[in-house]
């Protein structure tokens, strides 16, 4: 362990076993020229905007399998910056297919709302002139003039 270690250690208030580990890791992580890309948020946010892509494309829609869509991105080298094993991929796969259903209940369920209120607008609507007769006849309605009624 070298002085920077120590150094990294006391400013970051972690321990020097960590510092290394984490040290070590990131020298791991960044052994392809590309590995740069990832290592900024905009990086992060375009790696897992290409997953979720993916998954829903290649394995949502096109039936393909989890191992096959983890050894695409292990041709792509991802597998050192993002969860890339066919068990977490079966996870993300699980997660935006219930995310999906979520969102399509609740669409169907404001569109049948949608519905019933806009049913209840045109049958209000339609069927008020036929209930506005029927009141006159039901009360036998007379338009209103200035004479009192006499008892």
């Amino acid at each position: 362990m070298n002085n920077h270690s120590v150094a990294r250690a006391a400013a970051t208030k972690l321990s020097k076993s960590s510092v290394h580990r984490l040290y070590h890791r990131l020298l791991r992580r960044n052994q392809y020229p590309e590995s740069q890309l990832w290592e900024t948020e905009a990086g992060q946010q375009g790696l897992r905007l290409l997953v979720f892509a993916a998954v829903f494309v290649f394995a949502l829609q096109g039936g393909i399998g989890c191992e096959r869509l983890s050894e695409f991105f292990h041709l792509l080298r991802l597998e050192r910056h993002i969860g890339v094993s066919p068990s977490a991929l079966r996870r993300l796969r699980t997660c935006m297919e219930e995310k999906i259903l979520e969102y399509q209940q609740k669409q169907q369920a404001q569109t049948k709302l949608t519905r019933i209120v806009l049913s209840a607008s045109v049958l209000l609507y339609t069927l008020l002139p036929l209930l506005i007769v029927l009141l006159k006849r039901l009360f036998k309605f007379r338009p209103y003039s200035n004479k009192r009624f006499i008892g």
